[in-house]
């Protein structure tokens, strides 16, 4: 019964994430504030050819998460609509050779089963 619980809520919970994109590479700067952190999505998004003003009117927020390593901090970012951030998922590939990194925002037991 515990297993069956746990998968439901985990299904729950990975269902809230779902226009949520996880970036990586985002180095961490003293005394950053929220907006400081949202700028540098923003710019982090645009990247992938997006408009500054779209991603500004899509986005929802941005934040830090998990610890910081090699001096970079992951950042979450929300979007508005599913759709927007299945389409900024699709970009990703067109910066593979920049170093920030956008994968999905996935459970901590989904995160474990990837990899």
């Amino acid at each position: 019964m515990n297993d069956v619980l746990s998968e439901k809520l985990d299904s729950v919970s990975q269902y809230t994430r779902r226009s949520c994109v996880i970036v990586e590479g985002i180095p961490v700067s003293n005394g950053e504030s929220i907006e400081d952190i949202e700028k540098l999505a923003v710019n982090a998004v645009v990247k992938l050819g997006f408009t500054k003003e779209n991603v500004e009117n899509e986005m929802d927020k941005a934040h830090r998460v998990g610890p910081i390593y090699e001096g970079n901090q992951k950042v979450i970012i929300k979007f508005r609509s599913h759709k927007f951030n299945a389409k900024v998922y699709k970009e990703r590939k067109s910066c593979d050779n920049n170093p920030i990194k956008f994968r999905p925002s996935l459970t901590k037991r989904r995160e474990n089963l990837l990899s």
